[in-house]
């Protein structure tokens, strides 16, 4: 790892790239307040946020009127970048806590809510299990059967035609 971090930075130098780590230690650095001056920030996909970008963020924040972080802690999966699968959480509980999560689905039916949901419940032990309405629709769970193999994209299109034929919609 040290080596390509050093080949990586070399190869940077010589040609007067700059990598997006690289921008946002720039705008750390150099960028007191937002582009803009904006009075709200707000950050989606919050969880996702790695370290760099969440300082970079907190020191914005400082000079505007609001910050908004949106997200879902079970739903991170950027850990490998840096960021905190609970940061988002132990962030709403401490400055936010009276707040009320989302309540309502416009994008689950009730089958896939009801076997995301546990399913979730299962194996993220960590994060607040937050239950909410899913849509007024009961929709369906499939599992596909064939691994993925080769053939699995072939058969995830005949899928996707059979039930778009029938006029259903579909969520992966």
């Amino acid at each position: 790892a040290v080596d390509f971090y050093a080949a990586w930075w070399d190869w940077k130098q010589q040609c007067g790239y700059m990598d997006f780590t690289d921008l946002i230690e720039i705008a750390t650095r150099d960028c007191e307040k937002a582009p803009g001056d904006p009075a709200v920030i707000l950050c989606d996909e919050a969880q996702d946020t790695g370290k760099l970008e969440m300082r970079l963020l907190m020191k914005w924040a400082q000079f505007a009127q609001h910050l908004v972080l949106l997200g879902d802690s079970a739903q991170a999966i950027y850990e490998f970048r840096g960021s905190d699968a609970l940061l988002l959480q132990r962030l709403w509980q401490e400055h936010d806590k009276d707040r009320l999560h989302l309540q309502q689905s416009y994008r689950l039916s009730k089958a896939v809510y009801e076997y995301t949901y546990g399913w979730a419940k299962e194996r993220f032990t960590q994060t607040k299990a937050l239950a909410f309405t899913p849509r007024n629709v009961e929709g369906s769970v499939q599992r596909l059967t064939q691994s993925f193999s080769r053939f699995a994209p072939t058969a995830l299109a005949r899928l996707v035609e059979e039930y778009t034929q029938e006029g259903k919609t579909l969520m992966f």
